[in-house]
C-alpha cells in the first residue's frame, strides 16, 4: 500500500485521533537499538484549559460574540488550568546540535544631559538627583557651552552645538564639517527582554524492513497531528482554533544499562514547523510502495522565555523514575 502524506488515519481516523496518537508510544531505529548510545524523547503536553460558565445559552453566546457585545461580567469563575501528558517518541540523537540564547538589547543615545545623569545616579544621588543633572545638563548645557568658546577643542564643540539649535539642517552640517567636531551621543547598550529560544532538529530515517517503515509513518503523522490546532466548531461552523498540544523534549545517555536524563533544561515547546522529504538521494520504493529514505526536520520553540533560575534549576529525572502527577510548573525537560 503507497503513503499517502495527509492520510493522518484514513477511515480509521476517529481511532487514531483518540486513542493512538494521544497515548501510543513510538520510536526509532525499532532494530539494533542498542547501538545508539543517547536518544531524545518527545512527550506530549496537553494544556486543559480553565473551565468558565456564561450566563446566556450557547446560541445566544455565540450571537453576542459576532457582535462584540460579551463582557467579563458574563464570565463565571470555573476550574482551574491543568496539564495531561500524553505520547511519547524515542528518536535517536541527531549529530551537531545547537542550542543558542536570545536577548534584546536598545542602543539609547544619553546625550550630554543623560550621560550627567548617568554619572549623578552611579554615584549615589538616588534617582531624583539624577534627575536634576539631567535637566540642569539640559537647560545650562548651552550656555556651558557658549562660555567655554575661548576654550580650544571645547569651543569647536561649543559651535556645533548653537549650530545643531538653528532650524536649517544644512547650517547644522556647515559648521560640524568646519569645526571638524561632533558632540558624543553617548550610546550605552539597554537590555530590552529575553528572546524565546529555537531548536531545529534533523533526522534521516532508513528503514531496513517494513515494520519500520510503518513506524517512520506512524512517527511522522505524530507529529503533525499534535502540531495543528483543533477547530472550536459550533452548528458544524468553525469559530476558532484550540492551540496545538506541546512537546516536552528530554535528552537520553545511557549509563550503568539504562538512560539516565541529560543535557540543559528546556521549557515545554511548540512544533513551530514540520518538513519531510521523501528519498532525497534516490527514486526508490520497497514492493509495498512505501519510500526507502525519509529526512524529518522539526522546528521547535518555547511556550515562554528563561531566567536567572532556570539556568541554575539542574535537569533531573531518567526514563525508569516516577514522579509525581503534573502540574503547570512541571517542566524538567531537557535543553
Amino acid at each position: 500500500m503507497a503513503f499517502r502524506y495527509n492520510d493522518l488515519g484514513g477511515a480509521d481516523l476517529d481511532h487514531y485521533a483518540g486513542g493512538k496518537y494521544e497515548k501510543a508510544r513510538y520510536a526509532f531505529p525499532l532494530e539494533d537499538r542498542d547501538r545508539y548510545a543517547s536518544k531524545l524523547q518527545f512527550q506530549i503536553v496537553k494544556f486543559i484549559p480553565p473551565q468558565f460558565s456564561l450566563k446566556f445559552g450557547t446560541e445566544e453566546t455565540l450571537d453576542k460574540a459576532s457582535r462584540g457585545e460579551l463582557d467579563v461580567k458574563d464570565f463565571k469563575g470555573g476550574t482551574p488550568a491543568t496539564i495531561e501528558l500524553g505520547a511519547k517518541c524515542d528518536l535517536y540523537m541527531p549529530q551537531a546540535l545547537q542550542i543558542a540564547d536570545r536577548f534584546s538589547y536598545e542602543q539609547p543615545g544619553l546625550g550630554a544631559a543623560g550621560a550627567g545623569a548617568l554619572a549623578a545616579a552611579n554615584a549615589g544621588q538616588g534617582l531624583v538627583g539624577a534627575a536634576s543633572q539631567a535637566i540642569e545638563k539640559g537647560t545650562q548645557g548651552i550656555s556651558d557651552f557658549v562660555g567655554a568658546l575661548s576654550s580650544g577643542d571645547v569651543s569647536r564643540l561649543g559651535a556645533v552645538r548653537i549650530a545643531q539649535l538653528q532650524p536649517f539642517e544644512g547650517v547644522a552640517n556647515a559648521v560640524g564639517i568646519a569645526a571638524q567636531a561632533g558632540l558624543n551621543p553617548n550610546i550605552r547598550a539597554m537590555f530590552k527582554q529575553v528572546g524565546l529560544r529555537q531548536f531545529a532538529f534533523q533526522f534521516k530515517f532508513i528503514p531496513v524492513s517494513a515494520e519500520e517503515s510503518r513506524a517512520i509513518q506512524d512517527i511522522i503523522k505524530f507529529f503533525r497531528y499534535h502540531a495543528y490546532p483543533k477547530d472550536i466548531e459550533q452548528l458544524g461552523i468553525s469559530f476558532g482554533y484550540e492551540f496545538p498540544e506541546m512537546f516536552r523534549i528530554k535528552a537520553y545517555t545511557k549509563q550503568g544499562g539504562k538512560y539516565v536524563q541529560t543535557g540543559n533544561h528546556m521549557k515545554d515547546c511548540y512544533l513551530e514547523s514540520i518538513s519531510v522529504t521523501y528519498n532525497p538521494t534516490s527514486a526508490t520504493y520497497h514492493t509495498d510502495g512505501m519510500p526507502t529514505e525519509y529526512d524529518l526536520s522539526l522546528n521547535f520553540i518555547e511556550h515562554k522565555t528563561l531566567s536567572k533560575k532556570d539556568v541554575e534549576r539542574p535537569s533531573k529525572g531518567s526514563e525508569n523514575s516516577s514522579g509525581s502527577s503534573p502540574s503547570l510548573t512541571d517542566e524538567v525537560g531537557s535543553f
